[in-house]
């Protein structure tokens, strides 16, 4: 009883044991990658045990001040202390007409139904003069629509 294989078959595992071997010839021939040795790392940094003398000229408040000056000329802010009598008024004048500002903008967002790049935009440019408190009641009721799903949002919200 003997079948006789079919002479495609033959050919075919001839084919892929050829090709196996072909294969393996080829990685036993390339050359095995060494290790590269590692770049000496520089010398360790001395630990100093003293302080540097304080150079000449500059106190410790001095360079705050210097430093509270620049930072305030860089953003474009007062550089008067906000405790200061003098500039309360104002300060509370800027931070009430920001809130109602934002409340505005909040308002018609949710009256859209949708959260616009604009009004996020608006939001945003309010929110830079508010405190922390005021800025909670104006954030409540805009992350409540959002997590409730009556406002759909085109980005994200702040």
């Amino acid at each position: 009883m003997s079948a006789r294989t079919p002479t495609w078959l033959l050919a075919g595992g001839c084919a892929l044991t050829l090709a196996y071997l072909a294969g393996r010839l080829q990685t036993d021939a390339a050359p095995t990658p060494t290790a590269v040795p590692a770049a000496a790392s520089p010398a360790p940094r001395p630990i100093v045990l003293e302080r540097a003398a304080a150079p000449a000229g500059l106190t410790r408040d001095e360079l705050r001040a210097a430093i509270r000056e620049a930072l305030a000329e860089e953003r474009g802010a007062e550089t008067a202390d906000p405790t200061d009598e003098r500039t309360a008024p104002e300060r509370e004048a800027r931070i009430a007409e920001a809130r109602s500002v934002a409340l505005e903008v909040v308002a018609r967002g949710l009256d859209d139904g949708v959260w616009s790049v604009e009004e996020r935009a608006a939001l945003r440019a309010q929110l830079m003069d508010l405190p922390e408190r005021e800025t909670h009641e104006v954030l409540t009721p805009l992350f409540q629509a959002i997590n409730a799903q009556r406002l759909r949002l085109d980005g994200p919200p702040i």
